[in-house]
């Protein structure tokens, strides 16, 4: 976290975190406490912000990072922490010992070939919400209730910025969709969120309220930064990694777009965009695809709604949620 004089920010992996701090270093100054951490202790009257960002693009980022050899995350899933294995002997946790010896490394490491390859991260996506390899992920997000029914980033973003949430004995309290959103409603810590694409301006806006000031020529300096700035990523857009896989069963079925399209009730050039990675289908159109090619794009898609934040101002996060089949 980032704590400077008037606010507190809490930073959410692959949310530019790394970005807003040094941002908030040049600007207002402060104080670089950990990274990632959360929060034990709630009393304090500074401004508690967040950053959030499309959870589409997050999952592209977080696995694109990994392609680059690079991350946290990466590190666990494609190599075996022998220090782990032995302390899980030592303390008689034999299941723990087993897991992380038997772990398929190189069935993630060749999920990280190539961020060109959609199929690729397909193949990731699906293995990070399959319940037998939750586990190789780490950070109790296997363990944790909410595995049963929210992805990845919700039980990230629900560790960071909820009360107590890091808690087993509290969060694992939280059994359905519903519990969560109640959960949130009344633990939520964020008085305030900046989101990706919309850095500049929700930096300047969070930073003003929390009580810093900054000059004019400093605000138009950040503005026409954003104004300038290029995608510096060396992935590409969501769509596109979420676009192949149609395509591939669209021509093994022998259909045209025009073929396609028809038999969904979607125009020809909508069904064209979308596998050139133009435009991301709805969740209506996706039900349609997966029917009618017989391939399961996604989880159940739902919309987490966080509650009311301190300031009283909403923010809304969407993300994958699971649900049984």
């Amino acid at each position: 976290m980032f704590i400077t004089s008037k606010l507190i920010y809490l930073e959410l992996q692959k949310t530019a975190c790394t970005h807003i701090a040094s941002l908030l270093k040049n600007t207002v100054g402060g104080e670089k406490i950990g990274k990632h951490n959360w929060l034990t202790e709630y009393k304090t009257e500074k401004k508690i912000v967040g950053s959030i960002r499309n959870p589409w693009t997050w999952y592209v980022s977080l696995w694109a990072f990994g392609c680059g050899r690079k991350g946290g995350l990466y590190t666990r899933l494609t190599k075996r922490n022998y220090i782990l294995i032995l302390k899980n002997i030592l303390k008689l946790s034999f299941k723990n010992a087993w897991n992380e010896i038997s772990k398929p490394t190189k069935l993630w490491r060749s999920c990280y070939e190539s961020s060109d390859e959609p199929e690729l991260f397909q193949k990731w996506f699906k293995l990070i919400f399959d319940k037998k390899r939750m586990i190789d992920l780490r950070e109790g997000y296997s363990d944790s209730t909410v595995s049963n029914f929210a992805g990845f980033l919700t039980f990230r973003y629900s560790k960071l910025h909820m009360k107590n949430f890091y808690k087993k004995s509290i969060s694992n309290q939280i059994l359905t969709y519903e519990d969560l959103v109640e959960y949130d409603k009344e633990n939520n810590l964020l008085d305030g969120v900046i989101y990706l694409e919309n850095l500049e301006e929700d930096f300047i806006k969070i930073v003003e309220e929390s009580g810093h000031s900054l000059s004019s020529e400093l605000k138009e300096e950040l503005l026409k930064k954003n104004q300038e700035k290029k995608n510096v990523s060396k992935h590409r857009g969501a769509s596109f990694y979420y676009n192949e896989e149609i395509k591939t069963a669209r021509k093994k079925r022998g259909l045209s777009r025009e073929d396609l399209g028809f038999k969904i009730g979607e125009r020809t050039v909508t069904i064209s965009k979308i596998e050139n990675g133009d435009l991301r289908p709805s969740d209506k159109t996706i039900a349609k695809l997966e029917k009618e090619l017989g391939i399961t794009l996604l989880e159940e898609v739902k919309t987490i709604t966080p509650g009311q934040t301190k300031t009283g101002s909403g923010m809304t996060l969407g993300d994958f949620i699971k649900t049984e089949d």
